[in-house]
């Protein structure tokens, strides 16, 4: 690794920020250089040629999973604790403090989660038809709009943020609660599927759409519980 001013090769160029700040904050399992080109709207080759620079320098570590490389932040990475996530996440709460949000009103609250509902039944239907993509994407859809109702009666704002990663955020910063940490956890989780589905050629699996159901079940029942009124017929 670069002993010298590493930093001058990290802010070189603003994808090796992006590809940071993303792999620094929403850190997965399972992040491939298509997958996270797709989740940056980035184009592939440059991705590509951006992380390698980061793996020269020390700042992202790479390796082999199948035919696959997959890359991520050196859990004993001193430039990543001590100034990377530091400095990423001030940025996303100053970014959360001057814009991403917008005011609504309690009866807006019910509407999104009466849309959330519906995506919530979608994803049992497409679930049930094997259809394991279908399933996930609906499942995306399920958990932002039913986080932006509870957001709304617990705040009176939702997130408008283009980042769906920092939606969790949002709400467990709008509810303040460990239920709340719960349940952002679980929708993160849901979330890092996004690209998948929706960048890359590999389809989810059953098990991957097993698990989101459980994901979405555990977080609305935590959530519905937030908005008084009735509940979706079975």
């Amino acid at each position: 690794m670069r002993i010298n001013n590493p930093l001058d090769e990290v802010f070189k160029n603003s994808n090796s920020v992006r590809i940071l700040r993303q792999l620094v904050l929403y850190p997965s399992k399972v992040t491939t250089g298509r997958g996270l080109a797709g989740e940056l709207g980035m184009n592939h080759a440059t991705c590509i040629r951006t992380l390698d620079s980061l793996v020269d320098i020390g700042a992202v570590s790479r390796k082999t999973v199948g035919r696959s490389s997959v890359y991520e932040i050196p859990k004993d990475s001193v430039l990543c604790r001590d100034l990377l996530m530091p400095l990423f996440e001030k940025e996303a709460n100053l970014l959360s403090e001057l814009v991403g949000k917008a005011k609504a009103t309690q009866s807006e609250a019910h509407k999104f989660k009466a849309k959330a509902l519906q995506y919530r039944k979608a994803m049992e239907l497409s679930h049930d038809a094997r259809l394991w993509d279908a399933a996930v994407s609906n499942a995306v859809h399920a958990v932002i709009l039913m986080a932006n109702a509870v957001s709304i009666r617990h705040s009176g704002e939702y997130f408008i943020g283009q980042d769906h990663n920092q939606a969790p955020g949002y709400l467990e910063e709008a509810v303040n609660s460990e239920e709340a940490a719960k349940a952002a956890r679980q929708m993160q989780a849901i979330i890092r599927l996004k690209g998948l589905v929706e960048y890359e050629a590999r389809s989810c699996t059953a098990k991957e759409s097993g698990d989101v159901v459980k994901r979405v079940e555990r977080l609305f029942s935590w959530a519905e519980k937030q908005i008084p009124g009735p509940r979706s017929s079975a």
